[in-house]
C-alpha cells in the first residue's frame, strides 16, 4: 500500500509541474506582449511547445495507465493474501476441532475386564494385551507349552491366522474402538483432501497424538477388512506407522501388507 501511495504521489507531481509550466507560459505571454497582434507572434512562437505539451499529455495518461494496472496487480496479491490466510484459518479451525474431539474419544474409553475397568489410553493398553492373548491362543489352542516354545508359535503363525485373530479381538472391543478409528480416519481425510496446506506438517501432528500402542492397533486395523480399502492407501502416503515399534507385536508377518512408505514420512 506504501508503493500506491508514492506512485499516487508521483503522478500529483507531474500533473503540477505541467499546470505551473503553461501558466508560466501564458503568464510571458501577456507581460512581454503589448497587443494582441505582439501576443499573437509571441504565441507563434510555442506552437512546437504545444505539441510537446500534446505529447506529454499522451505519455502522461499511458504512465498512469501502466501505474493503474500497477496498482490493481498489487491489490490482486494483497486480496490473494487475504484468501490464503482465510483459508488456512478455517481450516486449522475444523482441524483441531476434530483432534479435541478425537482426544476426548480416547480419554472416555473404557473397557470392562473381570472387576476391573480401564479408562482412557489405559483401556487400549489393556485391549492390546487382550489382542495378545487372543494371538497366542491361535498358536497353542488347548495345548499346554512352554513360554519359549509359545513365543516360536506365535512368530509362525501366518497371515490369516494373525487377522483373524484380530478380527475376532475387533468384533468383542466394536463398541468402543470403531467411533475411535473412524475419528482419526476422518481427521487424516480431512488433511488429504485440502488443498493449499502443509499436508506434511498436520498430519505429523495428528500422529503425534498417538501412542506406541495405539500405532499397534492401528497397524492392524489398515490391514483388516475395516480399513484395507480406504484408510491403507492413507498409511502408506502419510507414513502415519512412522516410529512404529515392532517388539510390542509378538508376530509383524503383516507387515509385508503396507509398502515401505508407511514407516517414514516421505
Amino acid at each position: 500500500m506504501k508503493k500506491i501511495k508514492q506512485q499516487r504521489d508521483y503522478i500529483w507531481l507531474f500533473a503540477t509541474l505541467a499546470v505551473v509550466l503553461i501558466v508560466s507560459v501564458m503568464g510571458s505571454t501577456f507581460y512581454f506582449a503589448n497587443d494582441s497582434k505582439d501576443r499573437g507572434t509571441f504565441g507563434d512562437m510555442f506552437g512546437g511547445a504545444n505539441a510537446l505539451f500534446t505529447g506529454l499529455s499522451f505519455v502522461g495518461l499511458i504512465v498512469t495507465i501502466l501505474l493503474q494496472r500497477k496498482d490493481l496487480n498489487i491489490q490482486r496479491m494483497e486480496l490473494q493474501k487475504q484468501t490464503d490466510s482465510i483459508h488456512k484459518q478455517n481450516f486449522e479451525s475444523t482441524f483441531f476441532q476434530l483432534l479435541s474431539m478425537f482426544n476426548s474419544i480416547t480419554n472416555t474409553m473404557e473397557v470392562n475386564y473381570g472387576d476391573e475397568v480401564y479408562k482412557g489410553r489405559r483401556a487400549i493398553i489393556e485391549m492390546n494385551n487382550t489382542l495378545n492373548l487372543i494371538i497366542e491362543k491361535m498358536a497353542y489352542g488347548d495345548k499346554i507349552m512352554s513360554e519359549k516354545i509359545l513365543k516360536e508359535a506365535v512368530k509362525n503363525l501366518d497371515k490369516n491366522a494373525i487377522m483373524t485373530a484380530y478380527i475376532d479381538f475387533y468384533n468383542l472391543h466394536k463398541e468402543f474402538i470403531a467411533h475411535y478409528f473412524r475419528s482419526f480416519y476422518h481427521i487424516v481425510k480431512f488433511i488429504h483432501v485440502t488443498e493449499d496446506i502443509d499436508k506434511k506438517f498436520y498430519i505429523s501432528i495428528a500422529r503425534s497424538q498417538l501412542s506406541s500402542i495405539e500405532l499397534v492397533l492401528f497397524f492392524y486395523n489398515g490391514v483388516s477388512p475395516r480399513g484395507l480399502r480406504k484408510f491403507r492407501p492413507l498409511i502408506n502416503q502419510y507414513g502415519l506407522l512412522k516410529g512404529l515399534d515392532f517388539t510390542l507385536m509378538p508376530n509383524t508377518i503383516l507387515q509385508s501388507e503396507y509398502d515401505k512408505t508407511a514407516f517414514y514420512l516421505p
